[in-house]
């Protein structure tokens, strides 16, 4: 079930525009990919994602609860994806992924 994640500090504004205040949203679950196809992310939350990873031999499937700073800044980086690093996903190709063992 998508999940809805707002930040802010201060109080929320219900006008057409966003509060001065207002950092982002984030719904969740985001899917993202390497570009070869293989290997597939299900971010949870801020704290959790699964890793699916596709190879001959079959699919294995990681679950990673960040609790050290470095696991938590690469989740980051995975839903801001500034560098473009991290392509975005879907949950079809994620359920395909699952499939394929």
């Amino acid at each position: 079930m998508p999940c809805l994640i707002l930040f802010f500090d201060g109080i929320l504004n219900y006008n057409a525009q966003p509060h001065k205040y207002m950092q982002y949203v984030t719904i969740f679950p985001i899917y993202r990919k390497y570009s070869n196809n293989k290997v597939f992310f299900k971010i949870i939350s801020l704290q959790q994602f699964e890793e699916l990873s596709v190879s001959a031999r079959g699919v294995s499937l990681q679950i990673i609860n960040a609790s050290i700073y470095p696991d938590k800044v690469r989740i980051q980086d995975m839903i801001d994806n500034r560098e473009g690093y991290w392509p975005e996903s879907s949950e079809n190709e994620w359920d395909k992924a699952i499939g394929a063992s």
